[in-house]
């Protein structure tokens, strides 16, 4: 059986939830607990094979558990309310049903392909769990049951599909014109971290070596807390046998040709290295970039060479090097990085952009806003963007302000004088 909960995802997503603490709302914070929990976004099932192998690289250890919520996404413009459907893994089948009044018409062959596909790998892997979802809602509210969903499953990732898919001749073709907006309003919502998947076929490619089935993974490492957190990423898909992950890290130079780099990333990078010093399967490298065109030849001499990259999205990073490149973008989602990249001659390399959530409720930013201390923010402008800095803190004033109006209306409501000068 299906269950059908309607309208049970607000159609309009606030951020008030984010009061609402859980841990591990990403991958650093998830990296040494036993379960990761990841909600994938499915628009057609041609999305199905590249991220069931994701997650498969992803499982990298059998003693830890891999918890998957699987929402497949439909469109139904004429929906007054959001519908979410939650599917049996026992019988898959959805059969037409009425919900709140209204029946849905539309062919439930792909959504029967889909939870199928995940259910058999719920069976062919240990430790693995899933939850396969239908949401029925327009594009308009999208963004809100996938932000909504994720904070009530707990997840520390979510991951959506780009919004082209690659064709026989591995160009990038448009699927629906409204999800790049979908994905835009996830990446400015979302309770967690974000990855945005372009797939080039990632579930047809056997690795550089076919016996033995070694998949071949790169992370391009520059700075910031997006590309620490998909540092942590690809960490954990090198725990799986047969993952070969390369780390490059590209520095820049300044004007008296010393290499440009700051605490975090030292500190992130240097805990990798330490403890991953002895993997005959993880592999560093380091190359100095000077300028924008230095970057993107050293993109390029990569193309081809991996399956998969994985990459930040560092929105809002100010650096001489790509900043000298924002012109050049064509999917702002992406960041500069990943957006060069797509944008590559590769015809094999699939990429995941990640984003980190940034918290600033447990972050002394909040102080720093609400008071007079103003220390700390250029610091962390320069971990994760200050274009983001900005977005985050307007929430989080936000958030605070109605928090605030709140209890203060809850004191004037009992203070309440009964007559002898006392308020009880």
């Amino acid at each position: 059986m299906n269950s059908i909960i309607a309208p049970t995802i607000a159609t309009l997503y606030k951020r008030t939830n984010l009061f609402i603490k859980y841990n591990s709302r990403t991958i650093q914070e998830a990296r040494n607990k036993t379960e990761l929990r990841i909600l994938v976004c499915i628009h057609s099932y041609c999305n199905v094979p590249g991220i069931l192998k994701l997650l498969e690289i992803s499982h990298g250890s059998r003693h830890n558990q891999l918890t998957v919520f699987a929402l497949h996404l439909v469109d139904l413009a004429d929906q007054p309310s959001s519908v979410l459907i939650v599917h049996d893994s026992h019988s898959p089948r959805f059969e037409e049903t009425k919900a709140n009044g209204a029946h849905h018409d539309y062919d439930s062959s792909e959504m029967d392909q889909i939870v199928t596909a995940f259910n058999e790998f719920e069976k062919t892997n240990d430790n693995v769990s899933v939850q396969s979802l239908t949401t029925l809602s327009p594009f308009t509210a999208m963004h809100g049951d996938i932000c909504s969903l994720a904070e009530d499953k707990f997840v520390a990732l979510l991951i959506l599909p780009f919004h082209k898919h690659a064709t026989t001749e591995q160009s990038l073709e448009e699927i629906i014109s409204s999800f790049p907006n979908i994905n835009q309003n996830v990446l400015d919502n979302a309770p967690c971290s974000v990855g945005i998947f372009i797939d080039r076929g990632f579930e047809v490619t056997n690795g550089s070596d076919p016996d033995y089935g070694v998949h071949e993974i790169a992370m391009v490492f520059i700075g910031g807390v997006d590309d620490c957190e998909a540092l942590s990423y690809a960490w954990r898909m090198a725990r799986k046998p047969g993952v070969l992950l390369t780390v490059i890290r590209l520095l820049e130079t300044d004007s008296r040709d010393q290499r440009k780099s700051n605490e975090l990333d030292d500190d992130c990078i240097n805990d990798f290295r330490i403890q991953t010093s002895n993997d005959d399967f993880i592999i560093y490298e380091e190359k100095i970039v000077n300028d924008g065109e230095e970057l993107i030849e050293a993109l390029k001499e990569m193309e081809n060479k991996f399956e998969l990259f994985i990459v930040g999205r560092r929105d809002g990073l100010d650096s001489p090097i790509t900043s000298e490149l924002l012109d050049r973008i064509d999917y702002l989602e992406l960041g500069i990085i990943g957006d060069l990249l797509a944008a590559s001659d590769s015809d094999t390399s699939s990429i995941l952009v990640v984003q980190q959530f940034v918290n600033l409720i447990d972050n002394k930013v909040i102080e720093d806003l609400i008071g007079t201390q103003w220390l700390s923010m250029d610091r962390t402008a320069m971990n994760f963007g200050s274009r983001r800095l900005l977005m985050a803190t307007s929430n989080t004033l936000w958030m605070y302000s109605e928090q605030k109006l709140k209890e203060m209306h809850h004191v004037d409501e009992g203070d309440v004088d009964d007559g002898d000068g006392v308020n009880p």
